[in-house]
């Protein structure tokens, strides 16, 4: 069973750049025979010189909430959504943290960003099934 929780959503605007945050709770509850066990990742996004609408954020939110069955360890997820001046001008970068381990980083450039978004998500995969293999071999 899942849910996905809105913990709060923040428009901060500074002084150089406008900037929004969202932030979500993953929360996934695993059964097992014996006990449950509560596993929750935090996605938090960000968006710089721009106010990114509900739509981008629920699509980041749902892509990105899929990556926590690959690695369950992962505490935080940090997307940063910004505007670039070349051709290919929406940039991506997501930053996994899971503790006792190094950060995972992944940046792309596309001209949307949903499918910047896809492209970062496919890579973490990669990333997180390769990580979960080494630390238990």
């Amino acid at each position: 069973m899942k849910k996905i929780l809105v913990i709060a959503v923040m428009l901060a605007t500074a002084a150089a750049m406008n900037v929004a945050v969202a932030q979500f709770s993953h929360e996934s509850s695993k059964s097992s025979k014996s006990k449950k066990q509560e596993v929750i990742m935090e996605i938090q996004i960000q968006s710089i010189k721009f106010d990114a609408d509900q739509k981008l954020i629920d699509f980041a939110n749902k892509k990105l909430s899929k990556l926590e069955k690959f690695y369950d360890e992962a505490a935080l997820m940090e997307v940063n959504l910004s505007l670039l001046n070349d051709p290919q001008n929406k940039n991506v970068k997501i930053r996994v943290i899971v503790p006792g381990a190094e950060d995972m980083v992944v940046e792309r450039k596309s001209e949307t960003f949903e499918s910047a978004i896809v492209d970062c998500s496919k890579t973490l995969k990669d990333m997180l099934v390769q990580a979960k293999e080494k630390r238990f071999q």
